[in-house]
């Protein structure tokens, strides 16, 4: 909900302020993406992991709304979206897991592929997040654009191969 207010309220009500906070806003979305990345890698129980996965990726999609281009916008709206239905799944699996198991301790669950095989490629689908791929390269574009001033938009063949790309993934 948060991300979404910046892309709903902050940006169109306050352009300048939000222009002017760009620096601050990245850098600390940089720091979020690392460390929330780092403290999920840590993590034993599956559920802890998803969640600081989570405000890992809100950094990423704070990164490209605060890229203020089209690509960068777009891609942070795309992983919002995924993002609900993906962690959704997720805590749903992992509870899952927990009712067969009694445990979330991912150190217990050596070999669950073996187990339950369709399950763990279900999961599997999950943690590759069906969409996140598509936005983050999103995200990461725009920024990448929105500091050297080129646009991917119209004619550009790089623009039409991230169309793609991300109509192919959506698909």
């Amino acid at each position: 909900m948060g991300t979404y207010g910046f892309v709903r309220f902050s940006l169109p009500l306050f352009p300048d302020a939000s222009v002017q906070m760009i620096p601050m806003i990245v850098v600390l979305s940089i720091i979020m993406v690392i460390y929330t990345a780092m403290v999920a890698f840590a993590q034993k129980d599956m559920k802890q992991v998803i969640a600081y996965s989570s405000v890992s990726h809100m950094g990423i999609i704070m990164i490209g709304t605060f890229a203020m281009n089209a690509e960068g916008i777009s891609g942070a709206v795309f992983q919002m979206l995924s993002h609900g239905m993906v962690s959704g799944a997720l805590f749903l699996l992992v509870g899952i897991i927990y009712d067969r198991t009694g445990t979330k301790i991912m150190d217990n669950f050596g070999g669950i592929a073996s187990i339950m095989p369709v399950y763990a490629t279900i999961f599997g689908c999950y943690v590759d997040g069906f969409s996140w791929a598509s936005s983050n390269y999103r995200n990461l574009v725009g920024k990448f654009f929105s500091s050297t001033k080129v646009s991917i938009e119209g004619y550009s063949p790089i623009g039409h191969c991230f169309k793609a790309r991300e109509t192919i993934s959506f698909i």
